[in-house]
């Protein structure tokens, strides 16, 4: 019970980071909302953003898995995290920063759907269409 207790409350603590962040970004505070994200990583997880954007796309999902212990409901909530902050990212016109955080949500939900095939989620598969769409655009509009 305490175990599903700290869940929803994880869940209700993201949400309510993930609602201040587009909040920011409709403000255009964009760096504001990327340090939510930051605060977010460190405060649920314990991992810096720094460790979180140094980490290559393909290795984040083990990496957080592995070494910091977070089970497919915490990588949920990573991958949230990360494709909010490609999506501030973009529309502040930082496009090397977009496509990390792109790569890197995308790589924990394709490492869901292997580790976790039993578990289909509609939302899962429809980051990975929103993710996937993201990231042609950058490429279609030269920002590859």
């Amino acid at each position: 019970m305490y175990q599903r207790d700290y869940f929803l409350r994880l869940i209700e603590e993201a949400g309510l980071v993930l609602q201040q962040m587009v909040t920011k970004k409709l403000e255009s505070r964009f760096l504001e909302a990327i340090d939510l994200a930051a605060d977010a990583f460190q405060s649920f997880f314990q991992i810096s953003w720094e460790e979180i954007k140094a980490t290559e796309p393909d290795d984040l999902p083990m990496w957080l898995s592995e070494a910091h212990g977070l089970d497919a409901n915490r990588l949920e909530i990573a991958a949230d995290l990360l494709r909010q902050s490609a999506e501030i990212a973009y529309e502040s016109g930082n496009w090397k920063d977009c496509r990390i955080y792109l790569l890197q949500a995308l790589a924990i939900q394709r490492h869901l759907n292997v580790t976790q095939p039993e578990v289909y989620s509609f939302t899962r598969v429809s980051n990975q269409e929103w993710l996937n769409t993201y990231l042609d655009r950058l490429d279609q509009e030269g920002h590859g």
